[in-house]
């Protein structure tokens, strides 16, 4: 739930095959119900697949994701919305990219 992007930035659902990465807030004893987005529960499956090395690449640098992914039947994948700011690009990173676009 760390790097789930804030509701205003999600896309909404209108694809009929999705894939839910949260379920909803998190309730029980000691949580009160609806809450930030950081108090997403998971969804029910685990992982099947390593994150692309694209993706990390963008969570590395403070990249948002929406909360859920559409299948591509044609394409046999995923498509994941993602999100970027990029003043908040760590400076390292935002240095070592301007370097190697020769910027």
């Amino acid at each position: 739930a760390r790097h789930l992007a804030p509701e205003s930035w999600r896309p909404r659902v209108r694809a009929s095959e999705v894939v839910r990465f949260a379920t909803g807030p998190k309730t029980g004893p000691g949580r009160p119900g609806p809450g930030p987005e950081s108090e997403l529960e998971p969804g029910p499956e685990p992982a099947q697949h390593p994150i692309p090395p694209l993706l990390q690449s963008y969570l590395a640098m403070g990249g948002r994701v929406s909360d859920h992914a559409v299948r591509d039947a044609d394409l046999n994948t995923l498509h994941v919305f993602t999100g970027l700011e990029i003043a908040r690009v760590p400076e390292p990173r935002r240095r070592a990219l301007m370097a190697l676009s020769g910027g």
